[in-house]
């Protein structure tokens, strides 16, 4: 900041500084758990899903479109409800919620046609 006196000419400087240290090492760790996670999906040869606490599909990661029941921008925004039906779908919106709340993976195994074929999952 400058204060300038009665003639308009400056007469004091201020500064202000702040250690943003610990706001640096954040986003620093951001940036690295963001590196670790990019890595993995990129290496991923099979599906991964991101869930909210309703079942509802947030993001979709795959290297196989024709491991999906329907294309990735259908799915985004769709409860698991609305493709698996009430009761299985039920079932496995309460296993999301019980790992939301305790941290603790959890293994749904199930199977799903795809082009006329039977396919069998294991979701943890």
């Amino acid at each position: 900041m400058f204060i300038y006196d009665e003639f308009e000419q400056l007469s004091l400087a201020v500064g202000l500084y702040v250690d943003q240290s610990e706001i640096k090492r954040a986003e620093e760790a951001t940036l690295r758990a963001e590196a670790r996670l990019r890595s993995f999906l990129e290496a991923l040869d099979d599906l991964a899903f991101e869930f909210d606490q309703d079942g509802r599909y947030l993001n979709v990661w795959t290297h196989n479109n024709d491991k999906l029941l329907m294309p990735t921008q259908e799915l985004i925004g769709r409860r698991l409800t609305d493709l698996f039906g009430e009761d299985a779908g039920s079932h496995y919106v309460e296993t999301i919620r019980q790992v939301i709340m305790t941290g603790k993976p959890a293994i749904i195994n199930y199977a799903v046609r795809l082009h006329q074929t039977l396919r069998y999952f294991s979701r943890a």
